[in-house]
């Protein structure tokens, strides 16, 4: 048992090595393929790592250590937090496409017709979670709190930082607006339906 012990928390120790820094990359590089500006990829990790310290606080201060099923925490917490940050920002470049707002007018436009969305999407998904919590394995359990709460916290969080943030930088050019929302240019949806039909 002590070297099944032993192996086991090496296999725990390396996997996290490797699939945490793999999981960073491929969020950011996702983000930089959608937006291609610097300021929605740092804005978007930004928002993203704090939950992360969070959630390891507080995994830290309720002595629940990092096993084989709870590391996939962070991963989990940074693909729902880049799907969070996506739609705000999303959203934050369609309202821009009208130049006779105010960024302060944008920004609570964004807030007033996605906020509601985002919080049952982030609410709903943390329930699921918080259902593992009646499991009679403890690791589970601990899986279901953390990941529950993790989710709640990253909505609080990119609800607060990315709004406040967006007031102080400059709007997005005209190209990123069309790139990402005008029907003839835009990295959407149906160009991809398109794609994968032919």
């Amino acid at each position: 048992m002590p070297v099944m012990r032993t192996r086991y928390v090496e296999l725990v120790s390396k996997e996290r090595a490797i699939f945490i820094p793999v999981g960073v990359f491929v969020i950011i590089m996702i983000l930089f393929f959608i937006f291609r500006q610097v300021h929605c990829v740092v804005l978007s990790t930004t928002s993203i790592f704090i939950t992360l310290i969070w959630v390891s606080a507080l995994m830290a201060f309720c002595g629940i250590s990092i096993n084989l099923i709870s590391y996939l925490t962070f991963i989990l917490i940074m693909i729902i937090g880049c799907s969070n940050c996506i739609h705000i920002l999303m959203k934050y470049h369609e309202c821009s496409a009208d130049e006779n707002a105010t960024v302060d007018d944008i920004v609570k436009r964004v807030m007033k017709e996605l906020g509601g969305a985002l919080f049952l999407t982030s609410f709903t998904t943390a329930v699921g979670f918080f259902s593992l919590i009646v499991t009679n394995i403890r690791i589970t359990q601990e899986f279901g709190f953390v990941l529950g709460v993790g989710i709640i916290l990253m909505f609080i969080i990119a609800i607060i930082t990315i709004p406040i943030a967006l007031m102080y930088i400059p709007r997005p050019d005209e190209k990123h607006i069309r790139r990402l929302i005008t029907k003839s240019e835009s990295f959407s949806v149906d160009k991809i339906e398109i794609y994968t039909k032919k």
